[in-house]
Order: structure tokens, then C-alpha cells, then sequence
């Protein structure tokens, strides 16, 4: 006789650190797991990745730590790492979050740069589920060349999910389920390949899914994203056969005006926001003059922000662009979180490489409104939705007329159409789709990840530039 057990899986994805919303969140994921044990079910958290932000001051002033804190709050039983747990942050920070969480980070498709298993992360776990050993593998997005400058190495995430579940079937698994911040589309796809998983809740494109998708008979879930909803899916296990009989699923919305906020969550966002905000009143500088910001127009902060990324890439000339900032700093004591609040963008500082004559058909573009007015957020830089702005620059000079850049000159010399040249500057400018088109032909010599425009104008306040 086949014996049957009931497992109900509450998951969420892309979280993005929406402390204001996340109480809520919490408590529906609470209520849902004890709803389930009520109904003599086995009931397991899972989260998909990305609930990180840096752009968060607590988030922000605890390097991280808020995100494994709530989530254990919680029994959270397994996560995989979003590209916001990897990339916001240094290596050694992330890695160092993983290896003290009281539950494991899975992910197989990420290794250090001679191969090696990065220190706190696994490729794959068992957890005993009642009598079901349930074998969950974890996979991340690889952002290979990104990743390549925190010395991490991103590895075809379906050879190794596949290499995985092989692997943890035959450690005693029942069942596989794969972890997956690879988005909806790459999940479906992979379960069309059929790589040994047998169910994926997954995460990073931020799809709502109301009920699972199932394809080539996994069924995939997803959560959509910022907390709004939480995922549940009901399932039933034949042990005998190892095979999920029935897998219903469903998205609860969560509504902060009828949900009473989780305690748990209230009392370590409490506690971390007080240790967030002794980090951030850290002084930097006391600045003896305002620096005002007008994206559209004239910016002295962004201004400063690209001679820092210049000294810091030892270039020639120096770029920010307006959405680099969304407001300007008075004068007097300049506080961390004063910065941050000025200064919330995630631009990445590069040294970039460019010809003469793409310099001067960028600082052109800088003077159309239709170019310059266009909004930011392309490839998941922070702030969304604000005007991308006027590209501010240093180490040049040119005049305007009628739209036309005139007299350019770099260190005094008449700027040489064919010559390629060096900036510091934000990373997003290698990307036509951040809003100007001429940026497609600027090259990305380097990253200087994970260091951040606001961090390096940060270290150039703190040393009197």
C-alpha cells in the first residue's frame, strides 16, 4: 500500500528588502505555515533570492545581515542567492552571511574563479520532511562576466542543476526541487530539457503566477515580487512511487490593512535598524560649501562624483550621469546617511574606453531633453523611474551651440576623433539601453565592483578632495 503524506511549501522571491511592507509579508507567511501544520500537514519556507537591497540604509548599514535575520525569524529552510546577495556586496561579505545562517544558501552554479566551492554556499541539501527526504538544489543567474570581478565564477546553471540532482538522488532524495532565481522563462525551459528536478520554485523576473505552470510534468511556481504576494503550494507525495501525486498552488496577496504585522519581524527590523543607524551616522566630512543637484541641468555633486571615479580609475576625464543623485548636500557635518540619501543609486564605477568622437556625440545627446529625460532603470540600476539625466563630466572642455558641442579639449588639447580615450565612471554607461544611444559604443575596461559611485566619492570626501 503506497503511503501518502501531505506538504504544503510557502515561498517567497525578490523581496528587495521592503522592510515598510515586510512585517505583513511575514505574517501571512506565518499564518499560511501554521494553517498548514493545523491540518496535519508538513510545511517547509523556502525563499527564491534577491531579498537584499542595498539601496535599504538598513539593508545598507547591516552589510546584509537583516535579510538572513528575517528570514530565520521565520524557520526559513533553505534560500539560493540572488544576484543582489552577490552583487551588492563584497564576496567575502556574502559568502561570510552564508556560512553563519542558521539555513542553508544553495546554489551550484557558482565557484571561485580556480573552480572551488565558495566558502558557506552548497550546491544541494536534503531536509527530512516528515518520512520524505526532500532534495532541494539551488541556482542562481550567473551574470558570468559581472561576476568574474568579485572573483566569482559563474557556471552553466543547467549542467549543474542537472549534475545536482543526479548527485543529491543519490545521496537518498525522494524528491528533487530546485531552488531557482533564473526567472520563469529560463525555469520552464529547463524543465522542458528535463534535468532531474521535480518541481522549481523560482524567482528573479519578478512573474506573478497565479497557480504552477507545469511543463514536461514539473510544475514551476513563482511569487512575483516586493512582498506583495506570498506563494503556497500544496502537495501530495506517494513515497512508494517518489512522485508528487497532486501539486495545487496559489498566490496570497498580502493586504497591510488587514494583516496584523508579524512581531518577529517588528523586533529585528527594530534591532537592525538601530544597528543600521549607528553605522550610518558615521561622519564622513564636514563640507564647507553646499553641493547642489539638478539632474537636468547643473549637478557640483555629480560633478565631484566624477572627478572620484576618475582618480579612482585613473583615467583621463571623469562622467556621472544625472540619476546618479536625487537631491544635493547642504554644507556642514556630512553624515553616511546623508550620502546615502542623496546618493541611492547602484552605479558601479568603471573605467571605460571611448573615441574622441563618441565623446562628443554623448555630450551632445546630453543636450537633448529626449535623450536626457528619459528614464532610468535599465538592467536593474537603482533608482527606478527618474529622469536618467545630463552626463556631468570632468578633465574636459567644450562649448554649446545650437546643440552642437564645440571646442572640445581634453587637458588643454583639441580632442582627437579617432583616438580612444579613458573615464571613470558609472558602469551603466556601456549600455545604450541606460538611455543614451551613443553609449553602446563605449567600452567597459574594468569594474571596479563591488564599489559603489557613492562609496568612492565617499573615500575621495574623507581624504579632503
Amino acid at each position: 500500500m503506497s503511503q501518502i503524506i501531505q506538504v504544503t511549501l510557502v515561498h517567497t522571491n525578490d523581496l528587495h528588502c521592503q522592510l515598510e511592507r515586510w512585517p505583513y509579508t511575514a505574517a501571512v507567511v506565518r499564518s499560511e505555515l501554521a494553517r498548514a501544520e493545523a491540518a496535519g500537514r508538513h510545511a517547509l519556507y523556502l525563499d527564491a533570492g534577491d531579498f537584499s537591497e542595498m539601496s535599504n540604509p538598513v539593508c545598507y548599514g547591516t552589510r546584509g545581515e537583516v535579510t538572513t535575520r528575517l528570514l530565520a525569524a521565520l524557520g526559513c529552510s533553505a534560500m539560493t542567492p540572488g544576484n543582489n546577495e552577490i552583487m551588492r556586496t563584497h564576496r567575502d561579505t556574502m559568502t561570510a552571511l552564508a556560512a553563519r545562517s542558521p539555513f542553508p544558501w544553495l546554489c551550484a552554479n557558482l565557484r571561485d574563479l580556480e573552480g572551488r566551492q565558495l566558502p558557506g554556499l552548497r550546491d544541494w541539501t536534503i531536509l527530512p520532511v516528515g518520512p520524505l527526504k526532500l532534495g532541494i538544489v539551488g541556482a542562481t543567474d550567473p551574470y558570468t562576466v559581472t561576476y568574474s570581478y568579485l572573483g566569482i565564477g559563474g557556471l552553466h546553471p543547467y549542467d549543474e542543476i542537472r549534475r545536482s540532482a543526479a548527485e543529491v538522488r543519490a545521496a537518498g532524495a525522494d524528491l528533487v526541487l530546485l531552488l531557482s532565481h533564473l526567472g520563469h522563462g529560463p525555469d520552464q525551459e529547463l524543465a522542458e530539457l528535463g534535468l532531474g528536478v521535480d518541481l522549481v520554485v523560482g524567482g528573479h523576473s519578478h512573474t506573478v503566477v497565479p497557480e504552477p505552470v507545469t511543463v514536461n510534468g514539473v510544475p514551476i511556481a513563482q511569487a512575483g515580487g516586493l512582498g506583495e504576494y506570498v506563494g503556497v503550494l500544496d502537495l501530495t507525495v506517494d513515497l512508494e512511487s517518489a512522485r508528487i501525486s497532486t501539486c495545487q498552488g496559489r498566490l496570497v496577496p498580502v493586504d497591510p490593512d488587514r494583516v496584523i504585522p508579524d512581531p518577529a519581524a517588528l523586533h529585528v527590523i527594530d534591532e537592525m535598524t538601530r544597528a543600521a543607524e549607528a553605522e550610518m551616522d558615521g561622519l564622513i566630512t564636514t563640507l564647507p560649501t553646499p553641493l547642489p543637484h539638478d539632474g537636468l541641468g547643473e549637478s557640483p555633486l555629480c560633478t565631484l562624483a566624477a572627478e572620484a571615479a576618475r582618480r579612482r580609475a585613473g583615467a583621463e576625464i571623469g562622467f556621472m550621469v544625472g540619476a546618479g543623485a536625487v537631491q544635493g548636500l547642504p554644507a556642514g557635518p556630512l553624515l553616511r546617511r546623508h550620502l546615502l540619501e542623496a546618493m541611492p543609486a547602484f552605479f558601479v564605477v568603471a573605467r571605460l574606453e571611448l573615441t574622441g568622437r563618441t565623446l562628443q556625440t554623448i555630450l551632445e545627446q546630453s543636450q537633448d531633453p529626449a535623450i536626457y529625460g528619459g528614464r532610468s532603470g535599465a538592467g536593474g540600476q537603482r533608482p527606478y523611474g527618474i529622469p536618467i539625466g545630463r552626463v556631468f563630466t570632468v578633465g574636459l572642455t567644450y562649448r554649446v551651440d545650437a546643440g552642437r558641442v564645440l571646442d572640445l579639449r581634453i587637458n588643454g588639447e583639441p580632442v582627437d576623433p579617432d583616438r580612444v580615450y579613458t573615464a571613470g565612471g558609472p558602469s551603466l554607461m556601456g549600455f545604450a539601453e541606460a538611455g543614451y544611444p551613443s553609449f553602446a559604443d563605449v567600452t567597459i575596461a574594468h569594474r571596479f565592483m563591488p564599489e559603489l559611485m557613492r562609496e568612492v566619492l565617499e573615500t575621495a570626501l574623507r581624504e579632503g578632495a
